[in-house]
């Protein structure tokens, strides 16, 4: 087990399985679709394994600061059917429409194309987003994008994405986070700590990896150890 405080870590299972187990007592296995929330807190110690001995496991893993500290810990998991070729709220500071309830100016979705569709986003003034592609190519106004690639979104009223069948991806609009990496805003101190694709290996063993930019900075793609 590893421990954690004052952070939201919202896990998003693109292949295969991972068994989480906490000092709060909680125990779940998240699949493909699964959103695992766990809010740090004062302090929370987990575990996170691949069990199968076969079958990689494959997610995306992000880190905020909560909007205080000293929260008491907690912990959510919850299955996202795709609405298919629309956005899905995935997470969101207020918990509303279904979605799982975070402690920070954040909002997740998730938009998962069947055919040729275009998708737009509109953010609200002095709001950024962080885009990260899951599958398949996606293109955001001219810029082509493909599995593992982020986009950092700022000054900009909405984005604009055009994707064909199979591609995937997660959206985060979130409260001001300025042009460098880790500042805050003090009246949205919405911090991004890192969003990354993991690869788990095939044994049981825990998710370890080594970052490799790319090309964003707040994106990295990690690998099994």
């Amino acid at each position: 087990m590893h421990p954690h405080h004052d952070t939201e870590i919202i896990t998003y299972m693109i292949s295969g399985e991972l068994a989480h187990n906490d000092s709060l007592g909680s125990g779940d296995t998240t699949r493909p679709g699964d959103v695992q929330y766990m809010s740090a807190g004062t302090g929370i110690t987990h575990s996170e394994v691949n069990p199968s001995k076969v079958n990689p496991a494959k997610l995306l893993q992000i880190g905020l600061m909560a909007d205080k500290k000293s929260y008491m810990p907690r912990y959510e998991q919850k299955a996202f059917p795709a609405s298919g070729d629309d956005w899905d709220l995935l997470v969101s500071p207020d918990g509303r429409d279904g979605s799982l309830s975070i402690r920070q100016d954040a909002t997740r979705l998730r938009a998962k194309w069947t055919k040729l569709t275009t998708l737009m986003h509109n953010f609200a003034a002095e709001r950024t987003g962080r885009l990260q592609v899951v599958s398949g190519t996606v293109h955001a106004g001219d810029i082509e994008l493909s599995a593992g690639d982020a986009l950092a979104i700022e000054s900009e009223a909405n984005v604009t994405l055009t994707a064909n069948a199979g591609a995937e991806v997660l959206l985060f609009d979130l409260g001001y986070l300025g042009r460098t990496r880790g500042l805050t805003s003090p009246s949205s101190p919405t911090t991004l700590l890192s969003p990354f694709p993991r690869a788990c290996g095939s044994r049981p063993s825990p998710c370890r990896g080594r970052g490799i930019s790319r090309p964003y900075p707040s994106s990295r793609v990690w690998v099994n150890l």
